[in-house]
């Protein structure tokens, strides 16, 4: 990106050879979109015309809550053009100019030199949706913030565990929080979610559990005491051609072809890999927590050695 000098020339480097596209966003004309072949013996000139409103391309409506009501102060964008909404939410933006006939609107609370008339704070970070200029009002909803509150326990002897991988998934394969949290005796919080309605997921390296939630906008679920299952227990050996123990081999439980066949969920890939273990000066190991419901491949390596692979019966085992 750059800026034209007081004569209207400009520099742009490193440009790859072949097609380009310049685009240019003059405050009072209208954009312009050029197509530019690389190497040039002359100079681009890009001709501006002037700003005329153009109702084919223009992308106009109403910014509001999850209770329909209209906020002011909301910064509004889309294809290059940017606006504030007024007192009743409304916007319009003229010369709107995109690579295809739909472009994608943004809108979202922004620094400015005022404060805005609505706190930001409850407001989820924003919103986007793509849109063709000149058809008709938009109405863009700007979600309150919806909050999450649990406790994850040990199931069996009700122990707060102290780390947890957690993936929250909508029902549209949309993915609101995939990340590892360290608790506060147990207990975590998880602030600023986009209200919506999908599948829980949380798992430690022992443990595992998974439920649909329902996250309201503006409001806080409580789930509570969560208590996540142990899941299966296998304990073995590693050992050589010889029947000699191999210390310090990793092993972990992995199932490649179950895995492709979840459709993008990543729940089973992040569960699995927390599903590890290192064999001991004896060559044995023990492994925790893995689906009883799920098929599971037991792989191991080792320096020196080729890695091995053996399919597992699953029994429960309750320890």
């Amino acid at each position: 990106i750059v800026t034209t000098d007081g004569a209207g020339r400009f520099r742009v480097d490193a440009l790859p050879l072949g097609t380009v596209y310049l685009r240019a966003y003059p405050p009072d004309r209208r954009p312009v979109f050029e197509e530019v072949s690389l190497p040039r013996a002359t100079p681009v000139v890009l001709r501006l015309a002037s700003l005329d409103a153009d109702p084919s391309r223009r992308v106009a409506g109403t910014v509001v809550d999850d209770m329909n009501a209209p906020l002011p102060g909301v910064r509004v964008r889309a294809g290059g053009r940017a606006t504030w909404t007024d007192e009743t939410g409304r916007f319009v933006l003229d010369d709107v100019v995109g690579f295809g006939p739909q472009t994608v609107l943004r809108a979202a609370f922004e620094p400015a030199a005022s404060l805005p008339p609505v706190d930001p704070t409850p407001f989820v970070a924003g919103a986007r949706r793509a849109v063709t200029p000149g058809e008709g009002e938009e109405r863009v909803v700007l979600s309150r913030s919806a909050s999450l509150r649990l406790r994850a326990l040990d199931g069996l002897d009700d122990e707060p565990l102290a780390f947890v991988h957690v993936l929250l998934r909508t029902q549209m394969g949309e993915i609101l929080v995939d990340r590892s949290v360290a608790t506060r005796d147990g207990h975590l919080a998880l602030d600023h979610l986009l209200p919506r309605s999908g599948t829980l997921s949380i798992f430690s390296s022992r443990h595992r559990a998974v439920m649909p939630v329902f996250l309201r906008a503006g409001k806080t679920t409580d789930l509570g005491e969560l208590r996540l299952s142990r899941g299966i227990h296998i304990t073995g050996r590693v050992v050589d051609e010889s029947d000699e123990p191999i210390a310090g081999a990793f092993l972990g439980g992995v199932e490649p072809g179950w895995l492709r066949s979840q459709g993008g969920d990543p729940a089973p890939l992040r569960e699995l890999a927390l599903r590890h273990a290192v064999s001991a000066e004896d060559g044995s190991f023990v492994l925790d927590g893995l689906d009883p419901k799920k098929p599971a491949i037991l792989a191991a390596w080792a320096p020196g050695y080729a890695p091995a692979a053996r399919r597992v019966v699953l029994e429960l085992s309750l320890i």
